[in-house]
């Protein structure tokens, strides 16, 4: 099995298991706790530890990426067993340690692998991995969680077997990945931020509309009177609409579109989020927000890959792919905190100017990558051009040699 398609099925097992819990930790603890500055408090430990893990975790991370990557689901099993036990403030603290220990643990070597392993730069191929493993048990775990009693237990167990067998298939492979991404890169902390230039702001309101779209307004729904699983099952149906996203913005960059698509995208985040804010009806706001959610992911899509090709032109891959997730983390912590301020409508309208942002700082990013591009090419014309003149001249020397 190839490199690529081992991080594949282990994306797909990974997406089960993190559907049928993980990504309804949030809810879980304001299910047992109906306490919302818990749930805050959760995400903003959880945001705050990433962000400084991703900022001084480079170096071990970069020398063994698959080791950690098979070590993070050992932070996962133990925030299983935690969930079995009373909701307390410490248990909280300690769910959102481990969250970010799991989030460094795993996306910081897998995107740095991505970045190394894939020369076709196929995201949409590895966002379906992870999002065709989550829509089915997404479903199941929305359901058993929120309407079936003493399902608890049971949904942990399961996650927990389905994280070991995820990491089955790195191990069978461990000799051919473990030294993907072990390239020295000379270059501090500081100067990779740097060399990221215009995606720094692409990266801040993206963490931040991230954070709107796929934390807020679950939760804000759940409270709002929609029950469990109806939230649940609108994070399946978000993932199946990952899918379709990612192969459209595959289409739109093949064909030259991209800057059409983030003006369209961007202009459907936009008015959808002051639907969300000023519309009050709970159907509405569901309607809306998974419209919100593909054009989000479309414009993921097609932003990374260009980020990729940026980083990797300016030898900044691995600097690149840690200091991207520290900024996004950095403005997920920043609208963590922001909520601690009177519920509901500030966050609201900060996902609204962030959708803005978005937009000209993605267009402002497409237009230095064309730069680039445009540097690149004629920089290998040249190149070839001295190649032929070498060779014309050597040709030229040789004949004048034969005739004397």
């Amino acid at each position: 099995m190839k490199g690529s398609n081992s991080l594949f099925l282990h994306r797909i097992f990974k997406g089960i298991g993190d559907s049928c819990l993980k990504v309804f930790i949030p809810l879980l603890i304001y299910q047992h706790t109906a306490n919302f500055n818990l749930c805050l408090l959760y995400l903003c430990i959880s945001y705050f530890l990433t962000s400084v893990l991703f900022a001084t975790m480079k170096n071990p991370i970069r020398k063994a990426p698959l080791l950690f990557i098979i070590l993070h689901i050992l932070p996962l099993m133990a925030t299983s067993v935690l969930l079995t036990l009373d909701m307390t403030i410490l248990i909280v603290v300690a769910l959102g340690v481990l969250d970010a220990v799991a989030t460094t643990f795993y996306y910081a070597p897998l995107n740095l692998m991505f970045a190394f392993l894939d020369k076709n730069a196929d995201t949409a191929k590895f966002e379906a991995g992870q999002n065709l493993g989550k829509i089915i048990f997404a479903f199941l775990g929305a359901f058993l969680l929120g309407d079936v009693k003493n399902s608890l237990v049971f949904v942990i167990i399961f996650s927990c077997v389905i994280y070991l067998i995820s990491v089955i298939p790195l191990c069978l492979n461990y000799r051919d990945l473990k030294d993907i991404a072990k390239k020295e890169e000379n270059q501090t902390f500081t100067s990779s931020v740097k060399n990221c230039g215009e995606f720094n702001l692409f990266h801040i309101f993206t963490g931040v509309f991230s954070f709107v779209k796929e934390t807020f307004l679950p939760l804000y729904l759940y409270i709002s009177g929609l029950s469990f699983s109806t939230v649940g099952y609108m994070v399946a149906i978000q993932y199946v609409l990952n899918i379709l996203a990612g192969y459209v913005a595959k289409f739109a960059d093949k064909k030259g579109k991209t800057k059409l698509s983030t003006i369209i995208n961007s202009i459907v985040l936009f008015a959808g989020m002051i639907v969300v804010c000023v519309v009050k009806n709970s159907a509405v706001i569901y309607a809306f927000s998974l419209v919100v959610g593909f054009s989000y992911s479309v414009l993921f899509t097609s932003y990374f890959t260009k980020f990729v090709f940026s980083q990797t032109k300016k030898n900044n891959r691995i600097g690149g792919t840690f200091a991207r997730d520290f900024v996004q983390n950095s403005a997920r912590e920043t609208c963590t905190l922001v909520c601690f301020i009177p519920f509901s409508f500030p966050i609201f309208i900060v996902g609204i100017c962030s959708s803005v942002g978005i937009m000209l700082s993605g267009l402002k990013c497409d237009k230095v990558i064309e730069k680039e591009k445009l540097e690149s090419e004629e920089a290998s014309l040249t190149s070839q051009q001295n190649i032929l003149a070498n060779e014309n001249e050597s040709e030229i020397k040789k004949t004048s040699e034969n005739k004397n």
